[in-house]
């Protein structure tokens, strides 16, 4: 960033540098940051895309018994025939795929949404797969087998990677 001026003086016993610098480079990324912006809106899908796939993992393993889920009951075990848990159809695991049924994705103005929203049926009963999802989320009338949860650091460092990556990008554009 080029340096415009710099003036040195003596204020109150400090020798002082006052560096006046062309801030047009940084106005252009602070305006590229605003809700809405190209920028911002590139760093959430991104960002969204990173935390699904995380999801994803982690409902896969957890589901085979390798994360802190409460294991099934014998009796569910005998009735499903498997120890895997939250599939069956397999419906869920794939609502949490951006773009499939009952999958959320929306970019919204400095925010993105992600999750199981869309009003689609379990194909298994009534409820939808969101209301499948958060039963399950939230142990409602179930053991708790949080499917959204905080991503952990290294999901967290991808996606500060990738929002360092379309900055990057962004600041290379004339």
């Amino acid at each position: 960033m080029p340096v415009k001026k710099i003036d040195i003086f003596k204020l109150g016993g400090q020798a002082i540098a006052s560096i006046k610098i062309d801030s047009r480079p940084i106005d252009r990324f602070i305006r590229a940051l605003k809700p809405g912006s190209p920028l911002l809106q590139t760093v959430l899908q991104a960002w969204g895309i990173t935390y699904m796939a995380f999801i994803r993992r982690r409902f896969q393993n957890f589901s085979r018994g390798s994360g802190d889920w409460p294991p099934l009951a014998e009796s569910t075990i005998a009735a499903k025939g498997s120890e895997i848990m939250l599939i069956d159809l397999g419906v869920l695991r794939r609502a949490l795929s951006p773009g499939a049924p009952g999958s959320t994705f929306n970019l919204l103005p400095g925010a993105v949404q992600v999750g199981v929203g869309e009003p689609v049926k379990h194909p298994g009963g009534a409820a939808t797969i969101a209301d499948i999802m958060l039963f399950h989320q939230n142990g409602d009338g179930v053991p708790a087998r949080p499917i959204l949860v905080v991503p952990d650091q290294g999901t967290a460092a991808q996606m500060m990677k990738s929002a360092a990556r379309a900055i990057a990008g962004f600041g290379r554009r004339k």
